[in-house]
């Protein structure tokens, strides 16, 4: 976790929100005017949380997307055209997550191989594609 950029408000989550990149501005400023036209205003962990709550129930984010924007990370959401929405599995050689293209949005498995054992090329992990199971 990154506690330098924990958020510890609401306004403070939104930043960490924008850099991520999972939404843009314009669709975080929609959404929290959404959010307070029922919820009300406030700073608090509740308010933070409330909000993460509202953004899963709209399909904006996952629970998963979102324990790590309040851990701080804003980094690693994406890998060349996906976005990862979901932790599944690791093993002894890589980390699996649920991705959707970005162009298509068909899920995909990414399987991304850990940077222990094949160092980053460019800063990005290898990885492949799978075929989710259905």
């Amino acid at each position: 976790m990154d506690a330098a950029h924990r958020p510890r408000t609401l306004s403070g989550f939104c930043n960490v929100l924008a850099a991520s990149g999972l939404l843009d501005e314009q669709q975080i400023e929609s959404t929290f005017r959404d959010f307070q036209s029922t919820q009300g205003d406030g700073e608090s962990t509740a308010a933070i949380h409330a909000f993460t709550s509202y953004l899963i129930d709209r399909g904006h984010l996952t629970r998963w997307q979102c324990r790590k924007l309040l851990d701080g990370r804003f980094k690693g959401f994406f890998m060349d055209g996906y976005v990862l929405r979901d932790y599944v599995d690791s093993n002894d050689t890589c980390n699996r997550y649920l991705a959707v293209e970005i162009t298509t949005g068909q899920s995909k498995v990414l399987a991304v191989v850990l940077p222990s054992l094949i160092p980053l090329e460019e800063g990005k992990p290898w990885y492949w594609v799978e075929e989710p199971e259905t």
